[in-house]
């Protein structure tokens, strides 16, 4: 009986030690719950600033993008511009061929008036126009060159965010 009794009070002691226990864990669970509340609404504006932080991300994305296209163009449009400037060059250099052509004929004597009347009157057009259509092509190449820069700012400027 005394052995009955000595098990019986070491189960009992087990058992207040596990309710003890128990109740530690239940006052540290009931702690952790009404700390959630609080936990959440830090969280809410940091998710919404995530949100906010995502969709600026997206947006300067775009813009690179965006800015990138229009430095292409534009640096495609500066190559056109110096092209028709090369040309405009080589068609002055073929105006001037041809009026040197038709001064030295005139001085030998070898074409009719009438005929280097005409090629004068062409070499002097083309002359006359060459320099209008080079301002033209460098003013277009210039401005090319200007919104090229303006995009690389732009890009530059996306790509810092």
């Amino acid at each position: 009986m005394e052995t009955d009794l000595t098990q019986a009070l070491h189960e009992a002691s087990q058992e207040r030690k596990a309710a003890e226990t128990a109740r530690t864990e239940l006052a540290k669970a009931q702690l952790r719950l009404e700390a959630l509340p609080r936990i959440e609404a830090e969280t809410d504006p940091l998710r919404s600033e995530l949100d906010t932080e995502r969709l600026e991300r997206a947006e300067a994305n775009q813009a690179t993008a965006v800015s990138q296209a229009k430095l292409e163009a534009a640096a495609e449009q500066c190559k056109k511009a110096e092209a028709q400037v090369q040309l405009q060059g080589i068609q002055a250099e073929n105006a001037n061929k041809r009026a040197q052509e038709a001064a030295e004929a005139l001085g030998n004597g070898e074409l009719s008036t009438q005929t280097l009347k005409a090629r004068l009157e062409a070499a002097t057009r083309d002359l006359d126009d060459a320099p209008k259509e080079t301002a033209g092509a460098r003013s277009a190449a210039q401005k090319s060159e200007e919104e090229v820069a303006e995009l690389r700012g732009k890009l530059a400027s996306a790509a810092e965010r």
